[in-house]
Parts: C-alpha cells; structure tokens; sequence
C-alpha cells in the first residue's frame, strides 16, 4: 500500500461524517482538536449550555487520556480514534446499563464491519483475542442531584504499531486484520450504532440487556470477584448485568447477589 493512501485511510474526513450525520441526533455538532490532554475533561469544564447533546469532541492526539483507576491512555494522530460524546439521558437510574449500551456499540461494529469477534470485559473494556482493543469511559456532571450531562469518551486502538510495554496486553484492528483500517469510515459507523443503542436504552428495550450479556465474559461461568483489589473468597457464577445495569452473582450456595459497588473486578475461573 501506497504511503499516501496509508494516510488517507488515518486521516478524519470531516466533510464525510458531516453528511453522514444529516438529521441525526448523534454528532450534530462536531469539535476536532489536532492536539488535545482530554476530549471528556475539556467538555465536563464547559459549562452545559455550551455543550448541548449529541455533541462529539474528537483528538486527533490525545495525551492525558483516562480509564478507570486513572489510567492514562495516550494516543498519537492516526493511530487510535479518541472522542467524547455528550448525553443528556431522562433519568439517571440506568446510567450503568448506558455505559456498557456503548461498549456494544463497538462490539457490533467491530462483528458487522470488520468480521472481529470481541468481548465486554466488566465495567468498560472491549477484548478481541483476551487483550483490549477498546475502553469507555462515562461521567456526568450535577447541579446539586440534578445530572446536567452524561459524557461518554472512547478509545479505539486502529493502526498501526502499538508500544513495546502495552502489546502484551492491548491490540489494534490493523493487527487483526492484518490491513489498516479507513478512520473515517469506522468513525461513521459507529455514531450510527451508538445512536441506534442509545435510543434501544431510552425506551427501556429488555432486549438491550440480554444483548450485552451475549457479550460478556465470563457470562454464564464461574468467577473470581475482587472488591477494592480485595479477593472474596468462592466462586462465583455470572449471571449477566440487570435492568440498570449491574452485575448479578449466584454464588456456591444458590444465594443470589446483586453487586452496585464500581469497585467490583471478577475474572473466570478455570
């Protein structure tokens, strides 16, 4: 391939996702930055007036991106797509369940698009082959108890080489494919899904949930939980998420346990 065409497929073709969002509620405003620490942190500091729903900032780089625990995740130009995108949902009791409705926004994507089988690894990231090749992360923002805004930021990993110290745990689609992949076209494809679950969660669709359980590792099996890095001790068998989106556990004595810390980390066990 051609270096030139190389770089027309990392290159953000603004003009081609404006007309794909044509009366769309999803990227009806669209903000592009060549260089940026945070897509989500620069919208949570404006104030909401500013930044209506369906509103997406995009960093071609981004250097201070973050994943749970305050985890950087940097990006350079081309190599990843890295973009925010402001909610303003109806109610704030299913705000777990609207995190992972994203994260299946790029699963089906990834499957539909690109052929790529991938997992929801529990709270927020997606796996292809055990290794992530996506996280989402969601904040809102209050006055008082009232929630002004819900900001969901993902990051997508694309093209080309990933760094010596996160290949062992991280992969790109151009690794899977084993071809680089149009930024461009991924991009418009998936702000069509999002907006498509996005409106599945707004009408309370059960569907939605039995969806991002098909999806969830270790649904189905026996795991091990971990509570604030803390080990419990047994097994544990998941049983999927629920309506608002929290993760369910039956455990070695048939004892039911609905779990709502944001702590909770749970891994199969063999």
């Amino acid at each position: 391939m051609k270096i030139k065409e190389y770089e027309n497929l990392n290159t953000l073709r603004l003009s081609q996702i404006c007309c794909s969002r044509n009366n769309r509620l999803l990227a009806n405003q669209i903000w592009v930055f060549n260089n940026l620490g945070s897509t989500s942190t620069v919208l949570k500091k404006l104030p909401p007036v500013q930044t209506r729903e369906g509103l997406v900032c995009i960093a071609r780089s981004q250097t201070n991106g973050r994943g749970q625990h305050s985890k950087k995740w940097d990006t350079s130009s081309g190599t990843s797509l890295t973009f925010s995108l402001v909610l303003e949902p109806n109610t704030t009791d299913r705000l777990q369940l609207l995190l992972q409705a994203s994260a299946l926004s790029v699963i089906n994507v990834l499957k539909q698009e690109y052929s790529v089988n991938s997992l929801l690894k529990w709270p927020n990231d997606v796996l292809v082959g055990g290794r992530k090749i996506c996280g989402v992360l969601a904040e809102g923002t209050f006055l008082g108890s009232i929630m002004e805004r819900f900001v969901i930021g993902i990051g997508i990993n694309i093209n080309g080489k990933l760094s010596d110290k996160v290949e062992e745990i991280a992969i790109n689609l151009e690794s899977v494919l084993g071809k680089p992949v149009d930024i461009t076209e991924l991009f418009c494809h998936l702000l069509d899904e999002l907006e498509v679950q996005y409106k599945r969660w707004l009408n309370e669709e059960h569907a939605l949930v039995t969806d991002i359980n098909k999806h969830h590792r270790g649904y189905g099996e026996w795991n091990a939980i971990k509570i604030a890095d803390e080990q419990i001790e047994g097994k544990f068998k998941f049983l999927g998420v629920d309506l608002e989106g929290f993760p369910v556990f039956l455990n070695e004595d048939d004892e039911v346990n609905r779990i709502t810390r944001a702590d909770i980390r749970f891994d199969p066990v063999n």
